[in-house]
């Protein structure tokens, strides 16, 4: 009960809708008046368990531009709460990160991992590297999933992401690890055994600028 308690004041003050903004946007799709009390309901419920709601809405509106039906809609918001509660707990699970929780666009982007099917491990320990580093998280899951999708073995896209988080290397620059990796890969070297030594360079301090020179000879 403590840990729960602990969680709920710590996004207490999540970002939330307006009741006008939502109606108007409601209004305006032409739900009729029981459809639109779901979704203000769903909206109420979310705020008073303290989860962002400011970035339910977009999800709102999208589906309205897509034309998708109330009962597609609803479910679909639904889950997308139960993804923000369970982002909430996994983030608030690593003792210190939990900053991570204070940028709603963190918290969303958890959630949207969680949702793409990516393990609570993986965000766990993304989160607890950014724990002196908050604002690194986004582009650090950024990193992390470009890596898993290029074709990187999960701990290996770990270890390089945690790397580069803890090194000095601005977070606006962790693009370009990728593609020093894309580059040392097309030379014929193994992904893994490239991604291994881009973070050990960066646990030695060297620059982008240097891995980039080093792995290019």
């Amino acid at each position: 009960m403590l840990w729960v308690c602990a969680i709920l004041l710590l996004t207490a003050h999540a970002p939330s809708v307006t009741a006008d903004e939502l109606s108007n946007t409601l209004a305006q799709a032409g739900f009729t008046a029981a459809e639109q009390s779901e979704f203000t309901r769903l909206f109420s419920e979310a705020a008073s368990d303290g989860l962002p709601t400011d970035v339910l809405l977009p999800r709102l509106q999208e589906g309205i531009a897509k034309n998708v039906p109330f009962d597609g809609l609803l479910p679909a918001l639904e889950a997308y709460v139960t993804q923000l509660r369970h982002a909430r707990a996994v983030l608030a699970s690593v003792q210190d990160a939990r900053a991570v929780l204070h940028d709603t666009a963190s918290w969303a982007r958890a959630a949207n991992l969680l949702t793409a099917g990516y393990s609570e491990d993986s965000l766990r320990r993304i989160a607890a590297a950014c724990a002196v580093k908050p604002e690194a998280f986004r582009p650090a899951t950024s990193l992390f999933v470009s890596l898993v999708e290029w074709g990187l073995a999960r701990e290996a896209a770990l270890d390089l992401t945690q790397a580069a988080v803890l090194s000095s290397v601005d977070p606006g620059e962790y693009a370009d690890l990728a593609r020093i990796l894309s580059d040392a890969s097309r030379a014929r070297e193994d992904p893994d055994d490239a991604a291994g030594r881009i973070a050990d360079h960066l646990r030695s301090g060297r620059t982008i600028r240097q891995i980039d020179r080093i792995l290019g000879r």
